[in-house]
């Protein structure tokens, strides 16, 4: 079946359409401005929330300084992690970042606060000087956990 010559779109007004609806969903992304300090958080909740169990992509993002601290124990120390349907950043600051988490449904809600360190430049979690290796080899990266927090701080829910 050919379409009539008057309801095809030309080729120029499909760009700017794409353009305009893609520029329009970015910018919903991108309302809030993120410091790099969230943007490091960001990435590690992303990885967690995907359940990704590479180490090296989280233990990527927490400070070299941790390592070194940690000596001959660095090589088989790992990030513990929640894994969170979804997060949002609640507050951001130079060296603190905190950021809210929760599992199916907000059937639970956590509130966890990073302390940041840069490194040549370069923005990473910092874990508490307490930070020990569990037994199975896991650290902390965050400097606080307020665990079950009332899900009214959460924020809204997105229209279905």
């Amino acid at each position: 079946m050919k379409i009539p010559h008057i309801l095809r779109i030309p080729q120029q007004l499909k760009w700017l359409a794409l353009w305009l609806v893609s520029g329009i969903c970015m910018a919903g992304l991108h309302a809030q401005e993120m410091s790099p300090q969230a943007s490091v958080v960001v990435k590690f909740l992303h990885i967690s929330g995907l359940k990704q169990l590479d180490k090296t992509a989280r233990k990527s993002l927490v400070s070299p300084n941790f390592y070194r601290q940690l000596g001959s124990d660095a090589a088989k120390a790992d990030v513990n992690m929640y894994v969170p349907d979804s997060f949002h950043i609640e507050y951001d600051s130079v060296r603190t970042v905190s950021a809210f988490i929760w599992g199916p449904y907000r059937g639970w809600a956590h509130r966890l606060v990073f302390a940041m360190e840069q490194v040549e430049g370069v923005w990473f979690i910092r874990p508490s000087d307490e930070a020990k290796l569990s037994n199975s080899g896991l650290f902390d990266p965050w400097i606080r956990v307020d665990k079950n927090i009332d899900k009214k701080l959460l924020p809204p829910k997105p229209p279905q």
